[in-house]
């Protein structure tokens, strides 16, 4: 727009134009934005399990799964997934409801905010189960603005290159898609984070149980000795078999 204007004057009559740059020419630029994201700094819950964030991904390779479900607990960053056949509600509600009975029977605990994109609250039947049947607050996103649920996104970015990585250094076919995510979500729950002062998204997330529970424990650091090189060859020794 501003050479345009700089030949403006030359081939047309009557034009007088003062010099103008682009970076003076707020209007221009405000026209020119593409998407507009919002800073505000997100305060961090003060309780593990009470914010959820829930992000979507799509898979190939896995005749029997076509999706992702990831769910992000916003306090200690523990990730819970689940892969879905489809996107219908049943399948959704299905998937969720595993969840909540879950972390309710074992930990005694009750999400109380959901934070997701438009996929769940466009449906009726999955906002319905959420809110009104579990009393859940949905904090849907606005509309193509991704840095709003940008937790659940982040992590689900990670997840991808992690199992991407994994996959290409062991070698494994494309139909052990689920497989191969799973064990990147177990990973990156057992992985510290600079954001937690270096501590693993499970330290952080039972470690909050165990001290709400009057458990007489210092942290609940995870065991990985059973851990070995993702995709290395293994064999099979009988133990106790008669002759």
């Amino acid at each position: 727009m501003a050479e345009a204007l700089k030949h403006l004057v030359g081939q047309c009559r009557g034009v007088k134009i003062r010099e103008i740059s682009t970076v003076e020419c707020d209007a221009c630029g405000m026209a020119k934005v593409k998407r507009q994201v919002r800073r505000q700094i997100r305060v961090p819950p003060e309780k593990a399990g009470i914010r959820l964030a829930i992000d979507f991904h799509d898979m190939s390779g896995d005749p029997g799964y076509t999706s992702a479900m990831l769910v992000t607990d916003r306090y200690s960053g523990y990730i819970w997934d689940y892969y879905l056949p489809d996107r219908t509600a049943p399948t959704l509600i299905g998937a969720l409801e595993h969840l909540l009975r879950t972390l309710e029977r074992q930990l005694q605990c009750r999400p109380e905010v959901i934070e997701c994109d438009n996929e769940i609250p466009d449906s009726h039947q999955v906002s319905d189960f959420l809110s009104i049947k579990n009393g859940m607050r949905l904090e849907p996103s606005a509309p193509y603005a991704q840095s709003q649920n940008g937790g659940a996104e982040r992590s689900g970015g990670v997840i991808k290159e992690k199992a991407r990585a994994m996959r290409a250094g062991a070698k494994l076919p494309s139909f052990l898609w689920v497989e191969i995510w799973r064990a990147a979500v177990y990973l990156y729950n057992r992985t510290p984070k600079y954001i937690y002062n270096w501590k693993t998204p499970y330290e952080r997330f039972y470690t909050y149980f165990a001290f709400r529970d009057g458990v007489v424990v210092t942290e609940r650091k995870p065991d990985q000795t059973h851990l070995r090189v993702y995709g290395c060859t293994i064999q099979d020794h009988l133990v106790g078999t008669p002759t």
